[in-house]
């Protein structure tokens, strides 16, 4: 589950996984992350842990084109 993209936390996500912001933002200063604003992506894993994918790009990754068969 991504809790924070870009930036942004995603406030329905965190209500869904049970996440209050106290502790991500706790989890995320554990990580050495001091401003959300420096986090792409943020993610839930299976075992509770959440993992950062740190970055201040706003642009979204492109796509590949499809391969004709």
């Amino acid at each position: 589950m991504v809790l924070i993209e870009y930036g942004q936390y995603r406030e329905a996500v965190m209500r869904r996984a049970r996440v209050s912001r106290q502790s991500l933002e706790q989890q995320l200063r554990s990580q050495g992350i001091s401003d959300v604003a420096q986090v792409r992506l943020a993610v839930l894993e299976s075992g509770g842990s959440v993992s950062v994918v740190q970055g201040t790009e706003t642009g979204h990754p492109g796509t590949y084109p499809r391969r004709a068969d």
